[in-house]
């Protein structure tokens, strides 16, 4: 019903222009033509008529096309939307009453999301509620993209637990009803996983899910928590102080390990020893941010040229000695090619700067000339 009030302006323009307006036009020409082809200002009146309704009808075509398109849609979505008032099977699928299906419009109209009225086993699953089918390239027919269980079910070699699940070409995401290894790593049943789907045509594990063991996991020995391990590194939380590349890392915080490839790599943690670099102590605590390639012993009189950058974050309750100034309360320091830059970490954090009585929240040094330059 809703498709035929969209289609009825669009029937009465139709109307307009195939009927009305020719048969008009028709009259005019035959009625009116004898006497005004006798005046110029007859002939000029008929062109300026015949301007305006050619204007007049590539006016409407706009308007036509949007109703048209609101009409097709609204019928659209009648003939492929159905809420069931009893039981009825569609796409292989009986649907118990009140549930909410939506099939594809182009044929052959397959199932494309719902709300289910109660629960219903579909493609080997039990579901409840919302659910939607996935529709990525490369997925075979009858996969549930999302949803929510009903009762557990393996879904691609995971174990998942009463409630929201997605399963798409990249991974499977639920949470596990029980502990379960994935890639040689032990997952924690009863906290959210996502794991590489067996479609996945990515190298190597991709894991984002908690630790329920202590483990050795890429370059770091973890703690049993939360994790991610995947093809270019991973990050978890240190199960004890850890050397990495001569940095000593604080047991129990969080580090991170990144291949860029088989030369470059990147790594963030917290020292658990003082540092010097370019002759500035840094105290343990400090969160490193980003580091030039090279060992630890190498950063007291490393020379930093072109984009060359390192970055670290004092901890909050630090106060160290930079060039005779001192910064306090959590500031950042840049060191880079001519000099380094101590900044307010950003946020509330009431981090500071002071150089001889003189407090700011940022101030930069120049190696070569020896001097502060202050930005209040």
């Amino acid at each position: 019903m809703a498709g035929l009030f969209f289609l009825l302006p669009v029937l009465l323009t139709i109307a307009f222009m195939v009927g009305v307006a020719p048969f008009g036009t028709l009259a005019l020409l035959i009625l009116a033509v004898p006497r005004w082809r006798r005046s110029r200002g007859g002939w000029r009146f008929i062109k300026l008529y015949c301007a305006g309704l050619a204007l007049f009808a590539l006016g409407c075509l706009p308007l036509v096309a949007m109703v048209a398109a609101g009409a097709f849609a609204s019928i659209a979505k009648d003939s492929y939307d159905y809420t069931l008032d009893a039981p009825r099977e569609l796409d292989g699928i009986t649907f118990p009453a009140n549930s909410k299906i939506k099939l594809s419009p182009f044929p052959p109209h397959h199932l494309v999301r719902g709300h289910l009225g109660a629960p219903t086993t579909m493609f080997g699953l039990r579901l409840v509620n919302d659910f939607a089918m996935s529709n990525d390239f490369g997925m075979p027919r009858g996969i549930v993209g999302w949803g929510e269980l009903a009762e557990p079910h393996d879904i691609d070699g995971l174990p998942c637990d009463v409630g929201n699940f997605s399963h798409n070409i990249a991974h499977v995401y639920c949470t596990p009803a029980r502990d379960v290894r994935i890639s040689g790593v032990l997952l924690k049943a009863g906290a959210p996983a996502q794991v590489k789907s067996s479609e996945s045509d990515t190298a190597g594990p991709v894991i984002d899910a908690t630790l329920a063991e202590r483990t050795h996991v890429g370059r770091f020995d973890c703690a049993p928590g939360p994790f991610t391990f995947n093809n270019r590194g991973s990050t978890c939380l240190l199960a004890a102080d850890q050397d990495i590349d001569g940095y000593i890392l604080r047991g129990g915080t969080q580090a991170e390990f990144d291949r860029i490839d088989d030369v470059r790599s990147w790594f963030t943690g917290t020292l658990a020893q003082p540092l010097n670099v370019d002759g500035v102590v840094l105290p343990a605590g400090t969160k490193i941010q980003r580091l030039p390639p090279g060992r630890a012993e190498t950063m007291r009189d490393h020379v930093f040229a072109g984009e060359e950058t390192a970055w670290f974050i004092v901890a909050d309750d630090a106060t160290i000695t930079v060039h005779g100034g001192q910064a306090q309360g959590g500031m950042m320091i840049q060191f880079h090619a001519g000099g380094l830059t101590v900044a307010r970490k950003g946020g509330n954090d009431p981090g500071f700067f002071v150089l001889g009585g003189e407090r700011t929240h940022w101030a930069s040094f120049d190696t070569a000339s020896g001097r502060w330059d202050l930005h209040p």
